[in-house]
């Protein structure tokens, strides 16, 4: 009787891999990266920021002091892609750099993405080498909000005075606007007159210019 010979499938090949998302800046890093890390990972980058403060209002709660922010138009595709990522993905890894920019980037990603804290972990490395990156995998942490509040506390005055100023420069370009920001100037010098114990009437002078009633035009100070 022919015995059958029985061979052992061999299910390694069928076996579902743990589904790793890794995030960086630079598109330049992902691929670097993704070749060190080998076929468990996938790597992606968020190409910077995928968020940033409200352009078109004040960009601050009034009511909670807090910053509101806004995906910009040519940052939505990106974060659909890593939106479906991160979905299928059983961790994802935040690995922008070590600074208040790149942990900014990295704690607007868990709110925009909508990570779980348990399915993500933050990573930082040096240097773009094999040995770096596995030592950075060993050793996650989780977003550090000194950091990310140090960050918004720079960029929100920065952001509010730029604003700021174009309104400025607007208003000077416009003809009409000029009158508007003479007669805002005015006030402002009278309320620094009253302030300071100078009758208002002596601060402008007939031609528009802020002289001082206590001194004569080409008089030298006592």
């Amino acid at each position: 009787m022919n015995k059958c010979l029985y061979l052992r499938p061999n299910f390694d090949k069928f076996r579902i891999m743990p589904q790793n998302l890794v995030i960086v800046e630079s598109p330049a890093k992902a691929k670097t990266i993704e070749k060190f890390l080998g076929k468990e990972y996938k790597v992606m980058s968020s190409y910077g920021h995928i968020r940033d403060l409200k352009k078109k209002s004040f960009s601050i709660n009034l009511d909670t002091f807090q910053p509101e922010y806004e995906v910009p138009a040519d940052k939505q595709h990106v974060v659909t892609q890593l939106r479906q990522s991160a979905k299928k993905a059983d961790i994802v890894w935040l690995a922008s750099d070590e600074d208040r920019e790149g942990e900014a980037i990295s704690w607007h990603l868990e709110e925009v993405l909508k990570l779980k804290p348990e399915t993500t972990r933050r990573i930082v490395f040096h240097e773009i080498t094999k040995p770096a990156i596995q030592e950075a995998i060993e050793h996650p942490r989780s977003v550090d909000m000194a950091l990310v509040n140090a960050q918004q506390a720079r960029r929100v005055p920065h952001s509010r005075f730029q604003a700021l100023a174009r309104a400025v420069a607007q208003s000077e370009a416009r003809p009409e606007c000029r009158s508007c920001a003479e007669r805002g100037r005015e006030t402002y010098r009278g309320a620094r007159a009253r302030s300071a114990g100078v009758p208002e009437r002596g601060l402008l002078q007939s031609n528009g210019s802020s002289q001082s009633p206590l001194r004569k035009r080409g008089e030298s100070r006592a």
